[in-house]
């Protein structure tokens, strides 16, 4: 028998090994989901009728579950270092928090392994070489960073409102607010009018007169 060698991609099986894990495969429907870079590699795009020969960034990004962050599926992502599709690239490290709107920025893609983001993932379908139809889950565009997607959301902390309380004057009586009662407010009493005569002071008036 062949010895079992083991490494981080998995070990090496011999002739006559016991197998007993099965492929999985798992469909994602379209939409918003979190993510994590799992690994990045370097690599080269030969060229195309849509795109000269360039560097490209080969990512396996691991689409996470919302709710547990668990993995659901894994995706390999290129972006390609190219001026035409700089765009694509800005996306992305703004996706993952390594770059600012409006701020030029080195891309660190190294950087970039273990962050995470929000991206768009979509359906893709294709012939293959058998001729049967394939479908298969791909990333079509990273959302912009609001905050950590795999973190719980926290309440904005909100300053209270100071109130002001009037102080009571000591003996005045109180009315309480909200129940249609108004304080008494003060009527001064009609006086009489006494004429009063020239060069008498007033209130002698009704003295007899005296000769």
């Amino acid at each position: 028998m062949m010895n079992a060698n083991t490494n981080n991609n998995g070990r090496e099986l011999s002739w006559d090994s016991l197998i007993e894990k099965e492929s999985e495969f798992t469909l994602l429907d379209e939409g918003d989901y979190p993510f994590r870079v799992e690994s990045f590699t370097r690599g080269r795009h030969g060229g195309s009728a849509k795109l000269p020969a360039c560097p490209k960034a080969i990512l396996k990004i691991a689409v996470l579950d919302p709710s547990t962050q668990k993995t659901l599926t894994t995706i390999e992502h290129n972006l390609f270092l190219h001026s035409s599709v700089e765009g694509l690239l800005s996306s992305f490290f703004i996706a993952v928090g390594l770059k600012k709107h409006g701020e030029p920025t080195k891309m660190n893609f190294e950087g970039a392994v273990g962050r995470t983001g929000m991206c768009h993932v979509y359906v893709d379908k294709w012939k293959g070489t058998d001729g049967k139809d394939k479908q298969s889950n791909k990333i079509k565009y990273f959302l912009d960073r609001k905050d950590d997607p795999t973190q719980p959301a926290q309440a904005a902390y909100q300053q209270p409102v100071p109130q002001t309380y009037s102080r009571p004057v000591q003996g005045a009586p109180q009315y309480a607010q909200g129940t249609g009662q108004s304080a008494p407010q003060y009527v001064q009493p009609n006086m009489p009018n006494t004429p009063t005569q020239t060069g008498v002071p007033q209130g002698w008036g009704n003295l007899p007169f005296v000769e």
